[in-house]
């Protein structure tokens, strides 16, 4: 996905990996085309809020009132649900 976007050289097979070919992939990620896709692509995942609708469904979904014991009254997660 990354080659494809162009932000990164291709993959390549660890078996076939050696001195030059690292090089060369080293030299495609310096490359200003290759920086302007990555910054292109940090850009758009910034406005992204994966990370949030995933920790907001988590917990929406976690069972907290089944999660507490005599020692925790308030739950494992210290919070009261």
């Amino acid at each position: 996905m990354v080659a494809v976007a162009g932000a990164g050289p291709k993959p390549i097979h660890h078996k076939e990996l050696n001195s030059e070919n690292l090089a060369a992939m080293i030299r495609k990620c310096l490359e200003p085309a290759t920086l302007q896709a990555a910054a292109d692509i940090a850009r758009r995942m910034s406005h992204e809020q994966g990370v949030d609708a995933a920790a907001e469904s988590f917990f929406r979904n976690l069972p907290a009132q089944a999660m507490t014991c005599d020692q925790r009254p308030e739950g494992v997660l210290g919070v009261v649900r």
